[in-house]
């Protein structure tokens, strides 16, 4: 009756208790983005594999998946003909995603403009500067130990030309800073040739395809997401209907609740992605072990996500403003109950439910699954 002319999408999954109650989704508010919540142990990851992404791929949409420690989701999905898994080391990075990281790794190019024009200037070309540095890998040279000594002499040529002698002498100052810090294994992440178009293009020979971010600094694996998501912006802005759920792990990690640094472009990026989305047939899916706070997922982001999956919780999200005492106590779900819920198990709310109240939802994972 609760869906009842409406425009449905069936989870593979059930109310608690009552295994033939299969539960609906409204599939207008897809793009109106999913927050996945529980402490360590709760079954986020599993129930995005069986539940959420077989959900998308029913409604149509394509699924890219962002694997933070590459051992989530790659593993899973390695042997599957429907899927594809790719390494964040392959990719290639935009020029502003490639600034942002080395501005990180330099502590803002030592403090001097002047050294950031330098770098910017290398920069200009860096796809083409990778690409030489990996065809001599053939002559034996370490290909990132080959780009360090380019970009190295670069900046300096660079900052030589500055006319007056004080200005150069402190941009010389701060390129000796910037290269104590930047060292050659520091760019092998952002070393990759494979294009965020190519990237893109795959995704449309597969349904599904997983970034293996494992083993790469937290740096490289942001600015990869500025770029992707700049891409994404683009296509949306241009008046691309993209039909995509964005799975994006470890959400805090991209919009931290102290947003700081290259963090601070990243939560921004997603708020925009986020505020374009809902019209151009993006879904974002958050996953998180904490809703609010130091564990949880930036307020400014959250307030865009409008349909949640609460799982067993974490005692720190257990009240206050924003916890998911917040959304549940209305209904008489008490934070215990929450502290409590036994793996597998989450609390559907929001948008996307058509009942009037959060149902208490569970799944069965196919036989030998891991």
């Amino acid at each position: 009756l609760m869906v009842k002319e409406a425009d449905v999408v069936w989870m593979d999954a059930y109310v608690e208790g009552h295994e033939s109650w299969r539960v609906p989704v409204l599939k207008e508010f897809l793009s109106y983005h999913v927050g996945v919540y529980g402490s360590t142990g709760s079954g986020k990851s599993w129930f995005t594999r069986y539940v959420l992404v077989p959900l998308y791929l029913k409604a149509d949409f394509r699924v890219l998946i962002l694997d933070w420690s590459g051992t989530d989701y790659a593993p899973h999905y390695a042997s599957s003909s429907n899927a594809e898994v790719v390494e964040i080391s392959k990719i290639a990075l935009d020029e502003e995603a490639v600034l942002s990281y080395l501005n990180d790794k330099t502590s803002n190019f030592g403090g001097s403009s002047n050294v950031r024009d330098s770098f910017e200037i290398f920069v200009e070309s860096w796809t083409e500067w990778v690409q030489k540095a990996l065809n001599a890998a053939e002559a034996g040279e370490e290909p990132a130990n080959l780009l360090h000594r380019q970009l190295k002499e670069s900046v300096f040529e660079s900052v030589r030309k500055i006319k007056r002698p004080d200005y150069q002498e402190a941009a010389e100052r701060a390129a000796r800073r910037a290269f104590r810090k930047l060292k050659p294994r520091d760019l092998r992440p952002i070393m990759g040739t494979l294009t965020i178009e190519d990237l893109m293009g795959r995704l449309k020979e597969k349904k599904v395809l997983i970034v293996d971010m494992g083993g790469t600094l937290a740096e490289a694996k942001l600015s990869f997401f500025l770029s992707l998501s700049n891409h994404l912006y683009d296509l949306m802005e241009s008046g691309e209907d993209l039909n995509l759920s964005l799975i994006i792990d470890e959400a805090p990690q991209y919009a931290p609740w102290d947003a700081r640094g290259i963090q601070n472009n990243t939560t921004e990026m997603i708020k925009n992605l986020a505020a374009l989305g809902r019209k151009r047939k993006l879904n974002l899916t958050l996953i998180s072990q904490g809703i609010r706070g130091e564990i949880g997922i930036n307020a400014s982001v959250r307030r865009n996500i409008n349909t949640h999956f609460f799982g067993r919780i974490h005692p720190l999200d257990a009240g206050g403003e924003g916890g998911a005492s917040e959304w549940l106590s209305p209904y008489d779900i008490k934070p215990d109950q929450l502290l409590q819920l036994k793996p597998g198990r989450f609390y559907f709310s929001g948008a996307m439910n058509p009942s009037p109240v959060p149902l208490l939802i569970t799944y069965k994972p196919p036989e030998g699954a891991r």
